[in-house]
């Protein structure tokens, strides 16, 4: 991955680098083989949220999810699931109304997605 390197200075306690990537390295991110995110607006969103985000955006056609399996890719310590289930509602009307999905919202359950 990387081509080259060179140290711009070492006399400080911050020493600067210069690195030099491969250009055939555009390859591995050309075409629809990686999420591309919108950087501006997820880095707004909660930490539940991002992680919501982060499962849907990795998924063409995101599958419903199981509240507890989500609960536990987070790693909450939540141990009511009422609450919950409140925070991941919130969590999916805060990426609804960032734009980032069309619709997102909790059945049976289970979170649901529309991109």
């Amino acid at each position: 991955m990387i081509d080259k390197f060179s140290v711009l200075e070492s006399s400080s306690s911050r020493a600067r680098c210069q690195v030099y990537i491969d250009p055939r390295m555009i390859y591995l991110f050309a075409g629809n083989h990686y999420a591309q995110i919108e950087w501006t607006r997820y880095r707004k969103l909660t930490p539940i949220a991002r992680r919501l985000y982060d499962y849907i955006a990795s998924h063409r056609a995101p599958y419903p999810l199981k509240l507890g399996i989500f609960q536990q890719l987070c790693g909450s310590e939540c141990a009511r699931p009422a609450k919950w289930a409140e925070q991941v509602r919130k969590a999916c009307a805060e990426i609804q109304t960032s734009g980032l999905v069309q619709k997102a919202w909790i059945e049976a359950n289970m979170i649901c997605c529309e991109r």
